[in-house]
């Protein structure tokens, strides 16, 4: 939903992580590759076009203005990871 609210099983919400909702280390390669396989009902499709800085605001704007965590990803923490996940 556009205010990260989710649908239901679906889709969950982004809008109520904390940090042990998983390893928010792992969001810049969730953005650009997806998540699911082959067995998953939904599957999130990866948005490789973006730029490793496009993908460090995204992180940034879910942890920080969506959930108020006060975590700050550095676009050298970000490309690390993205490439760490590509491998």
């Amino acid at each position: 939903m556009p205010d990260g609210s989710g649908v239901n099983e679906l889709y969950p919400s982004l809008n109520n992580l904390d940090q042990n909702s998983f390893n928010l280390s792992e969001m810049p390669c969730i953005i650009r590759n997806g998540l699911g396989n082959e067995l998953s009902l939904i599957q999130m499709s990866g948005l490789e076009h973006l730029s490793e800085v496009e993908i460090n605001n995204i992180v940034n704007y879910v942890l920080n203005d969506m959930n108020n965590l006060s975590l700050e990803f550095t676009i050298q923490q970000t490309e690390e990871t993205l490439k760490d996940c590509s491998e």
